[in-house]
């Protein structure tokens, strides 16, 4: 769970591929975040302007890709 900012580590950020971020609400409504490398493996989210809820965050490296679930309260 998160009140705002989501961080994110894998060492799979430093490999040098391209890393991109897509995230739903339950309804299926898509919002764009930017998000900020703070180390070679460590990224930030901040979604401190989305409404409380259950999301869907979806992270893709390379050809490589994870689905995970985020609660902003």
């Amino acid at each position: 769970p998160t009140a705002g900012m989501l961080w994110l580590r894998s060492t799979e950020f430093a490999s040098g591929q391209e890393v991109a971020f897509s995230l739903t609400d339950l309804m299926g409504r898509r919002y764009t975040r930017e998000f900020h490398r703070e180390s070679r493996d460590q990224l930030r989210l901040d979604l401190n302007e989305l409404p409380s809820g259950l999301y869907v965050l979806r992270i893709s490296v390379g050809n490589n890709m994870v689905n995970r679930r985020v609660i902003k309260y």
